[in-house]
C-alpha cells in the first residue's frame, strides 16, 4: 500500500523509496504476487525515468512479472504487468497482446488494468483506442494521477492540446510533483505555439534531464540559440548514456534530423524504454516521420507503420 501510495506521486525520490518499500514487502513474504507485479511496473518507471537503466535491471522486472504470474495465475494485475515488461523492455508484441488481454478477461473493473492497456495501445500507434481506455481507468479512480497523465500525453500525440493541457493540468493537481506530467504540459505547451508558457510549467520540473530537453527545445523556438545548445550540450553530457532518446527529441525538435536519427540509432541499440514507450506517437519527433529512416527504425522494432 505504501508503495503504491508512492509511486502515485511520480517525482523521482518516491519511485525509488517505493521500490525500497517493495523490497521490504517482498522480504516479508517472498510469495506476495501483487509485490511482485508492482516491482515490475515501478521498475519500468525507475529506468523510464534514468534511475536505474541498464540490462541487469530489465532482467530484475521481467523475473518480477514472471514470478507475480507463476505465483498467481488468476490475478489480473499479474498479467497486466508481464505485458508491460514484455512490450516496453522485450519489445515483444504478440506476448504483450495474450498478456494485456488476459487480465482485462480476469478484471476488467482494474483501473491498472485499464491504464497499462491504455499504454500498450499507444506503443502500436492506436491512441484513439488509447485514450479510451486512459478514460476507463480514470472513471474507476478519478484520483488516478498516472492515468490523468497518460491521458493528456495521448492528447497532445493526437494533437488535442486544449484537452492534453486540462489532462495534465488534472495530474499536476493530484501530483504536483509528477515529473512526468510537467514534462508532457511543457511540450505540448510548445507544440501548441506557447514556448513562453511551456519554459514558465519547467520551472516546476524536478527531473533535470527533461528540465534541459525543454530548456534546448524552447530556446530554439524562441530564438535563443546559446540558451538552447547550453542546455542540450548539459543534457548529452550528463544524461546522454543513459537517456539518448530524449537527446534524440531534442535534436528532432531543433530541425536537426542527422543527429536526431543517430540519437534513436543509440536508443534502439541500447532498448531505451522511453523509444519503445512514445516513438510512434511523441510531437517532438513530428518532423521526422515523413524521413524513411524513421519507417526502417519502426521495421527494425517490428513496430507496423499502418497501426494507429
Amino acid at each position: 500500500m505504501l508503495a503504491r501510495q508512492l509511486f502515485n506521486r511520480r517525482t523521482l525520490d518516491s519511485i525509488e523509496q517505493a521500490l525500497i518499500a517493495l523490497r521490504r514487502a517482498i522480504e516479508l513474504d517472498p510469495n506476495y504476487a501483487s509485490a511482485h507485479a508492482l516491482f515490475a511496473m515501478i521498475s519500468f518507471a525507475s529506468m523510464l525515468e534514468g534511475l536505474n537503466a541498464g540490462q541487469a535491471n530489465a532482467e530484475l522486472a521481467i523475473s518480477a512479472a514472471e514470478r507475480a504470474v507463476a505465483l498467481a495465475p488468476g490475478l489480473a494485475e499479474a498479467y497486466s504487468a508481464r505485458a508491460f515488461v514484455r512490450l516496453t523492455m522485450q519489445w515483444d508484441w504478440s506476448q504483450a497482446q495474450a498478456d494485456v488481454e488476459k487480465a482485462l478477461q480476469l478484471d476488467p473493473r482494474s483501473d491498472g488494468v485499464q491504464r497499462r492497456y491504455s499504454q500498450h495501445l499507444a506503443v502500436v500507434g492506436r491512441f484513439h483506442e488509447a485514450i479510451v481506455a486512459a478514460q476507463a481507468a480514470i472513471e474507476i479512480d478519478p484520483l488516478d494521477a498516472n492515468a490523468w497523465s497518460f491521458l493528456g500525453a495521448y492528447r497532445a500525440m493526437m494533437g488535442q492540446f486544449n484537452a492534453a493541457h486540462q489532462a495534465l493540468r488534472q495530474s499536476l493537481q493530484l501530483s504536483p510533483q509528477s515529473t512526468f506530467a510537467t514534462f508532457y504540459l511543457a511540450t505540448s505547451e510548445l507544440a501548441a505555439g506557447h514556448a513562453a508558457q511551456a519554459l514558465d510549467t519547467n520551472k516546476g520540473q524536478q527531473h533535470e534531464p527533461r528540465r534541459c530537453a525543454v530548456l534546448a527545445m524552447a530556446g530554439h523556438v524562441l530564438g535563443r540559440a546559446e540558451e538552447s545548445q547550453s542546455a542540450l550540450n548539459e543534457l548529452i553530457a550528463r544524461y546522454g548514456a543513459v537517456m539518448p532518446y530524449l537527446v534524440a527529441k531534442a535534436h528532432a525538435w531543433r530541425g536537426e534530423l542527422d543527429s536526431a536519427f543517430e540519437w534513436l540509432e543509440r536508443a534502439y541499440r541500447s532498448r531505451d524504454v522511453g523509444l519503445c514507450f512514445f516513438v510512434r506517437g511523441d510531437i517532438e519527433l513530428s518532423g521526422l516521420r515523413n524521413d524513411p529512416r524513421y519507417e526502417a527504425l519502426l521495421r527494425k522494432m517490428n513496430l507496423s507503420t499502418r497501426d494507429g
